[in-house]
């Protein structure tokens, strides 16, 4: 059994434009609080299937290695991160408009198995 934990907020915007801050690699760092640093190819601005990518946090001296798992857009994105002392964890946003002009992320992680090839 995995452990699951999933919090969903309400933005006052299109999920287009909601889409578009998830994918876009320059501001994962802007939103994404564990995170202070992203590596990538540079000729590459936003995630797509297969994409991966490198989050660092300085502080806690921690790194993970991501993995695009899941692109539906502008509704569902899923990303492994495996950590170099072998945990994974599956991260997924998924995005629904609230009939109000709004969005409704929910952000989930769940614990995965750890691989040796990511």
């Amino acid at each position: 059994m995995s452990d699951v934990l999933t919090q969903s907020i309400t933005i006052a915007t299109s999920p287009e434009e909601v889409w578009t801050l998830l994918t876009t690699l320059d501001a994962i760092t802007g939103w994404y609080e564990e995170w202070d640093e992203i590596e990538h190819i540079s000729s590459v601005e936003s995630l797509k299937m297969d994409f991966t990518f490198r989050l660092k946090n300085h502080s806690k001296k921690q790194e993970v290695t991501c993995r695009v798992v899941e692109v539906d857009a502008p509704r569902r994105l899923s990303w492994n991160e495996y950590s170099d002392r072998g945990s994974g964890v599956r991260v997924s946003f998924v995005l629904a408009p609230d009939g109000a002009g709004s969005t409704v992320l929910t952000h989930s992680k769940r614990t995965i198995a750890a691989i040796d090839n990511y």
